[in-house]
């Protein structure tokens, strides 16, 4: 391989998966699979095909899940709701790599006082 070269991941759909809260968020609001299965209609063996990064998922379960969790599509994505340090912020538009650097940053600043 050249270097500097980038290569395509053997399963592109894994980097989607590792990135899919749902179990974070179904613990956030204290329920169970098969509360989620219930107040959603997906299945709670589809829920956890999901939160066990086997599958997932289609659009329409997803936003199925995100509705009964009421939360945004984009929020099951990109807002782990376990970590309080504010990370949202810059969930999006902040490399992952770069991410805890940044994070460091933010946190710093938030503490200064001015003047």
């Amino acid at each position: 391989m050249a270097k500097g070269r980038r290569t395509t991941p053997r399963n592109p759909t894994a980097r989607v998966w590792r990135r899919i809260y749902l179990r974070e968020w179904r613990e956030f609001r204290g329920w169970t699979g098969a509360e989620l299965a219930e107040r959603s209609g997906v299945s709670e063996g589809l829920i956890n095909l999901i939160e066990n990064r086997r599958s997932a998922g289609s659009s329409e379960s997803l936003e199925k899940l995100a509705d009964a969790l009421k939360i945004s599509l984009g929020d099951l994505f990109d807002v782990d709701p376990s970590k309080e340090d504010g990370s949202t912020m810059v969930r999006i538009w902040v490399p992952e790599n770069d991410k805890t650097a940044v994070e460091a940053f933010l946190e710093t600043m938030s503490k200064r006082r001015p003047g």
